[in-house]
């Protein structure tokens, strides 16, 4: 026993339409986009950013004078041991 189909059988689907594809937006906007840029290149002394930078650079670059005394005993605990 076959099974056969006609073209006047099946079933015909439409044709996929474009109105139906949903184009998406950037997140950032190009007024906020160039904003942000100009802000990160060209900072102003007065902004958080710059202030925040400010701040980070001063804790990464202090030198802490009780870890060097403590380091360098350390160090000098452990050469004497050696030696």
């Amino acid at each position: 026993m076959d099974i056969t189909l006609t073209p006047s059988e099946a079933e015909v689907l439409p044709e996929p339409s474009l109105g139906y594809v949903k184009k998406t937006k950037p997140l950032l906007n190009s007024n906020y986009k160039a904003t942000a840029e100009q802000s990160f290149t060209k900072p102003k002394a007065s902004s958080v950013f710059v202030k925040r930078q400010h701040l980070k650079f001063n804790r990464y670059n202090d030198i802490i004078p009780a870890g060097v005394i403590v380091r360098l005993s350390l160090f000098a605990i452990v050469l004497s041991m050696i030696l």
